[in-house]
């Protein structure tokens, strides 16, 4: 999901975080983000920001159509829910547990 949204990058087999190499294949990316918990946490919490930046414009676009008088017809942008209750898996959930 990270490498979907451009949060972690990926360029051949290589994947990255910012300035970061991470590793080299996406086996070797579990295993850096099973031994490295700090990383993960960093890249879920850019996923959650991303993905809540979404749901706020999907709820802007939301509120645009409503107040061009759409009835009951739905905007074609639809935002994820999260929820304060909601989980988000990290990248490859390489640390075992969700969040």
């Amino acid at each position: 999901m990270a490498v979907a949204r451009n949060i972690i990058t990926r360029s051949g087999s290589w994947y990255s975080f910012g300035d970061l190499r991470i590793a080299q294949g996406r086996d070797n990316v579990r295993v850096y983000m099973k031994e490295n918990p700090d990383f993960c946490a960093e890249v879920e919490k850019k996923l959650r920001e991303d993905l809540l930046a979404q749901r706020a414009g999907a709820q802007a676009a939301d509120d645009k159509w409503d107040d061009v008088g759409g009835g009951d017809e739905t905007p074609d942008l639809q935002g994820h829910s999260i929820g304060a209750g909601s989980r988000v898996p990290c990248l490859f959930m390489a640390h075992g547990r969700l969040p």
